[in-house]
């Protein structure tokens, strides 16, 4: 099939990236990595699109379109590339990443509130299981003189006594007064890694790989029990 070479120079660089789950995480993983795409391909234009339930996440950021829209917007991009999650790795989005290339950090400056508040996130969507020694590292922040708040997840009920369990815009402003977020792959986590906030993650998903690439300086906690 032909096209016209007009629309071709038009739309030759301009990609998309969709995610239409329901999984917080990847639109955040998403906005997280498009730097590191751009870094190694400078003359991509790079959109992002989610569901419109999941737009909040991408609130303030340039190019993104809500899955409402992306039909009647197809023609704009060269490729849509939908981005699904899996249930074994590697994670999808690292792949990608090493696929391009796109394998140095997103070098993002630390970030110190000063507030010692410490959010521990103990919930994740599936892989990813539970964190099962949640009152252990409350007592490890706590006696660093955080004050600790435990966030329960509004997609995955697991732990069943979270302090709260914010939803929507309100997840991310908690991380506006966080110093300090522990937790398993999910929304919180990384969303504190574009922050620049101290993050650790309690490994129990397929994505410790990708959370080491993005963030080096972060700590990969060693769980008790399995």
């Amino acid at each position: 099939m032909s096209i016209a070479f007009t629309y071709y120079a038009r739309v030759k660089n301009k990609l998309c990236l969709a995610y239409l789950g329901l999984l917080p995480e990847y639109v955040t993983l998403l906005k997280l990595v498009r730097p590191c795409f751009k870094k190694v391909l400078p003359e991509l234009e790079l959109s992002i699109c989610c569901t419109d339930d999941l737009m909040y996440l991408l609130e303030g950021e340039p190019d993104v379109i809500p899955h409402s829209q992306i039909r009647d917007r197809k023609t704009e991009f060269a490729y849509i590339r939908e981005v699904g999650a899996t249930m074994s790795p590697p994670h999808p989005i690292y792949e990608m990443l090493v696929q391009a290339g796109a394998t140095s950090d997103i070098n993002i400056k630390p970030r110190v509130v000063g507030t010692k508040r410490c959010l521990i996130c103990p919930d994740g969507g599936l892989p990813t299981q539970p964190m099962k020694e949640v009152d252990r590292y409350r007592e490890i922040a706590s006696s660093r003189g955080y004050d600790v708040k435990i966030i329960g997840s509004d997609v995955h009920s697991n732990y069943q006594k979270p302090d709260m369990r914010p939803s929507g815009r309100a997840k991310v402003s908690l991380l506006e007064t966080a110093d300090w977020v522990i937790g398993v792959e999910n929304e919180y986590l990384y969303e504190a890694v574009g922050r620049g906030v101290k993050t650790s993650l309690y490994p129990s998903g397929i994505g410790t790989e990708l959370y080491r690439l993005l963030c080096p300086k972060g700590e990969i906690l060693q769980p008790k029990t399995k």
